[in-house]
């Protein structure tokens, strides 16, 4: 048994140090990178507190047990201070994310701190209330799952707003951090469980620890693989180009960027809209710029002259779609024309989706199948 924690315990470590030095190699700078990484490093020293009790080094153990006693408190609001720093990078942002970490702060104040001078004494704890506290502090970690669940709250509100701003969203990696903050908080869950568990029925006869670092190897080698295979994956920086409206809206959140649709309403008289709505049609039928798959809101909207918030405010309100939607179903139609004639049988299925503005495999047949109701193959077929 021994022997099988030892592996999963260096393969943890192998896959962490590997993430680390992504990390490290990557010259994106950036105030997200910064938080991600002490993140995983925090985990690292977790890792090596399990691997020191497991073969009792009592010294590794002490040292690294002041790191992993906080980590449970602090990952959660680390991992929501994460998440907003992707999509609101402001210098102000730890100022105003401070009050997550006050219970963090008066955990490691009250409980971290006395507990690790208590290891160095001989007659017991250094405070009295340590000892009634102990064995129900775990439940504190409650507070990380309640940040987790806000983190995929923000997640899910910025994906769908990413959608009025991209055509593609296949180089915008969110699921990743989607997959590491579900893996978070089953972790952080399953210690909870444990430790009511032991309440009520008593110490287990195995410890629990085990399975917690299994679950933190098995996020880690995930993550790991994935950063290997493209290093973007972990620090993302498509939010932070120069020409992206979600980076330079700065002083209104985008997370909460709902706008009274009365007051859009009012960005277009009938004739403004009649006329956008001609001048969409006829650039979009003749020039057709939904070919080149990097189009954003902003690229069509310099196109026809008019602002984004117009433009946002037009297809949302208006035609009552996203911008997401409004340009891959005219790249989904420019695929049917061209898979219906006869002159491009020659050619292969995904060679037609690449040159009609999609840049991958798996969101092609998706959209595809969602838009006409069936697959690119079998629609083919029926011209063969």
């Amino acid at each position: 048994m021994e022997l099988v924690l030892d592996f999963v315990f260096w393969l943890g470590f192998f896959s962490n140090l590997v993430i680390l030095y992504l990390f490290l190699k990557n010259k994106e700078k950036g105030y997200h990178k910064k938080i991600l990484f002490i993140i995983f490093s925090i985990v690292l020293f977790t890792l090596v507190y399990f691997y020191a009790i497991l073969h009792k080094y009592q010294l590794l153990y002490r040292i690294t047990f002041i790191v992993e006693d906080a980590a449970a408190t602090l990952i959660g609001p680390l991992l929501l201070l994460y998440v907003k720093s992707i999509f609101l990078p402001s210098k102000k942002l730890l100022q105003k994310s401070a009050i997550y970490f006050i219970i963090p702060f008066l955990y490691f104040i009250f409980f971290t701190i006395p507990y690790s001078i208590s290891m160095f004494r001989e007659e017991g704890y250094i405070f009295e209330y340590l000892n009634s506290c102990d064995g129900y502090i775990p439940i504190i970690d409650i507070y990380s799952v309640i940040c987790c669940f806000i983190s995929l709250k923000v997640l899910n509100k910025a994906q769908h707003i990413i959608l009025h701003y991209h055509s593609n969203t296949d180089s915008v990696h969110l699921g990743w951090i989607k997959k590491m903050l579900i893996g978070a908080l089953s972790i952080v869950g399953v210690d909870i469980l444990f430790t009511i568990g032991e309440l009520i029925w008593g110490a287990l006869s195995w410890n629990s620890f085990y399975l917690i670092a299994a679950g933190i190897v098995f996020v880690l080698v995930y993550l790991g693989y994935h950063g290997l295979m493209q290093s973007r994956v972990l620090v993302p920086n498509f939010l932070f180009d120069k020409h992206n409206p979600i980076e330079e809206d700065r002083k209104e959140p985008v997370i909460n960027e709902e706008e009274n649709q009365e007051k859009i309403k009012e960005l277009y008289t009938k004739t403004e809209e009649q006329d956008l709505k001609q001048s969409l049609t006829h650039l979009m039928e003749n020039e057709k710029p939904f070919l080149d798959p990097d189009l954003s809101l902003r690229s069509l909207a310099k196109l026809l002259a008019v602002k984004e918030k117009k433009l946002s405010a037009f297809l949302n309100q208006y035609l009552d779609i996203s911008f997401y939607t409004y340009i891959n179903e005219y790249r989904v139609n420019e695929v049917k024309e061209k898979l219906s004639d006869p002159a491009n049988n020659h050619l292969k299925i995904l060679a037609i989706a690449y040159d009609c503005g999609f840049n991958s495999k798996t969101s092609f047949n998706r959209i595809f199948k969602n838009t006409v109701g069936t697959s690119p193959s079998l629609y083919k077929k029926q011209f063969l």
